[in-house]
């Protein structure tokens, strides 16, 4: 008898330059169960996913605190990674929502230790990566929309 196949394990990028938040990210998305995680620096991350890398269904990318002038890196990160993958973004400071959002992120997570809150801003940012919303000129465009929003998919997209 064949064994029994559960669902897959949703792959998630956990991008950070800081290894310590790195660690501390992915233990708490590890305690979840549901995740298979690979925890990044930036650098590592862009390499991955530009290479053609299918190693992820999602990234999770922990922008600092503080203006997008004082860390602009993390807000073009965030940009240049959601033009590959849905992108859910953590950080200490909610004021850095808006800056995420407009760089293209799917969803913003304030970082409070729940992780129910980010597994649920995981989930729909692959379930909204597969169902990609279409721009005028068919292009994914920013999925921070709500499903019922949302554009039917696109043929021949992702």
């Amino acid at each position: 008898m064949a064994p029994v196949k559960g669902p897959r394990r949703l792959r998630v990028l956990v991008v950070d330059d800081d290894a310590r938040v790195r660690s501390a990210l992915r233990h708490l998305l590890d305690d979840v169960g549901e995740l298979r995680c690979l925890a990044v620096d930036t650098g590592q991350a862009v390499r991955l996913l530009t290479w053609g890398s299918n190693v992820s269904d999602v990234a999770v990318v922990d922008l600092p605190s503080g203006s997008p002038a004082a860390s602009p890196a993390g807000c073009a990160l965030v940009e240049r990674l959601a033009g590959l993958v849905p992108v859910v973004v953590v950080s200490m400071s909610g004021s850095r929502r808006s800056d995420a959002l407009a760089a293209g992120a799917h969803s913003f997570v304030e970082k409070d230790g729940d992780g129910g809150a980010l597994l649920a801003a995981i989930r729909s940012a692959v379930d909204a990566g597969r169902r990609p919303l279409a721009g005028e000129d068919g292009t994914r465009q920013n999925a921070a929309v709500d499903d019922q929003h949302a554009a039917p998919p696109v043929r021949g997209g992702r």
